[in-house]
């Protein structure tokens, strides 16, 4: 087997592999009212769609330690989806795009995937 196809057969199994979505949510200060009935629309929204996208919750709003360096203020939210295209599906889905907006002026996301 050649290069190529070894490497082709590994991205396929790692693709393949069940991937975390890791969410790192900041406030932001002095959102107005407005924001924050959208952000409680949003947040009353996510679960079913990341359930439609059989994802699983292992962590919603968890209060962090930090065991080395510094922690952020923030909440986080860890989802288990069946493989890093199960996220990008979620994450890229025409349901997801049209309700993100929504937790604008409110928090501050910084989302990752870790696969394995």
């Amino acid at each position: 087997m050649g290069n190529y196809a070894k490497t082709r057969i590994a991205i396929n199994d790692w693709r393949e592999m069940t991937a975390l979505a890791i969410f790192e949510v900041s406030q932001i200060e002095n959102p107005t009212i407005e924001q924050i009935k959208d952000y409680e629309i949003y947040r009353s929204l996510v679960p079913d769609l990341i359930k439609e996208h059989n994802g699983k919750y292992l962590i919603r709003g968890g209060n962090a330690q930090s065991l080395e360096g510094v922690l952020p203020a923030a909440r986080w939210h860890v989802i288990e989806f069946e493989s890093v295209d199960a996220v990008n599906k979620f994450w890229q889905s025409d349901e997801y795009q049209r309700i993100k907006g929504l937790r604008a002026g409110v928090v501050s996301v910084r989302a990752v995937i870790v696969s394995g």
